[in-house]
């Protein structure tokens, strides 16, 4: 619950607990914990969109707006969407350190998409922060009183935040560590304000007796576990505990036709392709492709990295991956750098929620440079699919749709592929 400083009008105060660790990379230092400089860039784009929503106005006529002018830092900047008023972070006990290192088989979704290529030791933080507001302009501390919970409630920090680390809650938003119908509702209409259009789902786990740092370590574990079964057999599909092909494949070679990056470059030779000798899935993968001359960059629907690995072969006498042999296929484009994964994941107490944002407008038709370092490093071009060629769902990649489809998909056929598939996805109605 925000503080009010009865000494005080002009200051806020928020007390934070956490629901994930942070991944932080000065996890030493005193006091670590998130930090203002992160905070209040994304506090102050929050509150501009809903101000831009409630008043119907774009970003321009509001810093025009005689009745906004005094609530920006500096109206007339064009690069400078800041509002007036300072934030201080502080750290309300001691932060409980975790070593990520030592922890990769119940972390791995952070060595997954974070490689183990660096030397640097990377550390988790459990820290419960003290928000600090002061602010001298009435209109805009309503703002901050009105939103501030909100946006803590659907937005996560630091490192790999749309996996679900670095997330927070306010103290006494749910007091007994169990979401209700009512609050799980508030969370969905918060992400559908925020999102337009957007579905939200939850995956419900047991309450936490207290939250010492065993208990809290251990259930964070069990849901970044399951955070990591559910992106990863959408995205890159998975090949041990069973059999399940990439559903981003699957989907748009049904819905649109079309082949994607992993066939193409099996064909063209940039990643190795392994025929799996026991159950037939290599000759099946074979029948889906049936559209060979239509090939795109089709996962870059949900984010784009640096580097891809595919394995070079199987470990004598399994059907078991060498996971230690593999070859790196590095993907560029002239446009984007890194584009982070459109799926988020938000934890609270005994829920983690799961909503899609909408696609960049600027990745549709964007061509990408494939690089390997396999067989001599071979290289190619593919492109990501142009808005016309989406015409069966509205000129774009709709990614609600995907999701929907996705989660029919995870809760019924994929656990009689993949074992250890135990926990079903709700849609939550707000």
């Amino acid at each position: 619950m925000i503080q009010l400083d009865e000494n005080c009008k002009f200051k806020l105060e928020l007390r934070l607990e956490a629901q994930m660790p942070m991944i932080h990379f000065q996890s030493q230092m005193a006091g670590a914990t998130i930090r203002a400089s992160e905070v209040k860039p994304k506090l102050d784009r929050f509150i501009l969109e809903k101000l831009i929503q409630k008043t119907k106005k774009n970003k321009e006529e509001l810093k025009a707006d005689p009745e906004f002018i005094p609530l920006f830092l500096d109206a007339k900047s064009n690069t400078n969407d800041g509002f007036d008023y300072k934030m201080q972070i502080t750290v309300a006990n001691r932060v409980q350190e975790i070593d990520l290192n030592n922890d990769e088989k119940n972390y791995s979704i952070f060595y997954a998409n974070m490689g183990r290529e660096s030397d640097k030791k990377i550390y988790g933080v459990f820290s419960n922060p003290i928000v600090t507001i002061i602010c001298f302009k009435e209109e805009l501390r309503k703002l901050l009183i009105q939103y501030l919970e909100e946006f803590f409630l659907v937005t996560n920090f630091g490192t790999m935040q749309n996996k679900g680390f670095g997330s927070f809650a306010p103290v006494g938003w749910c007091n007994k560590g169990v979401l209700n119908n009512v609050q799980e509702k508030e969370i969905a209409s918060y992400y559908q304000s925020l999102i337009p259009g957007c579905h939200c789902y939850a995956i419900r786990f047991n309450g936490m007796q207290n939250r010492s740092l065993d208990v809290l370590n251990t259930a964070c574990q069990e849901k970044s576990e399951v955070i990591k079964s559910f992106y990863s057999n959408m995205k890159s599909g998975q090949n041990f505990g069973g059999y399940s092909r990439s559903y981003i494949y699957t989907y748009m070679h049904n819905v649109y036709n079309m082949g994607n990056e992993k066939a193409w470059m099996k064909k063209e030779g940039i990643s190795p392709k392994l025929a799996k000798p026991d159950n037939g899935n290599e000759e099946k993968w074979k029948k889906q492709e049936a559209c060979q001359d239509k090939y795109y960059y089709v996962r870059a629907f949900l984010g784009i990295g640096k580097n891809i690995s595919y394995a070079k072969k199987y470990k004598p006498g399994t059907t078991n991956i060498d996971a230690k042999d593999k070859a790196k296929v590095t993907v560029t484009s002239e446009k984007f750098d890194r584009i982070s994964s459109p799926i988020y994941f938000k934890v609270i107490h005994n829920v983690i929620f799961i909503v899609a944002f909408e696609v960049p407008e600027e990745l549709y038709g964007e061509v990408f440079q494939f690089e390997s370092d396999y067989k001599g490093g071979q290289s190619g071009k593919l492109t990501v699919p142009k808005k016309e060629e989406l015409k069966k769902t509205g000129g774009k990649f709709d990614i609600q749709k995907f999701m929907d489809s996705y989660v029919k998909y995870y809760n019924t056929e994929l656990p009689t592929k993949i074992r250890g598939i135990k926990k079903k996805v709700v849609k939550i109605d707000a």
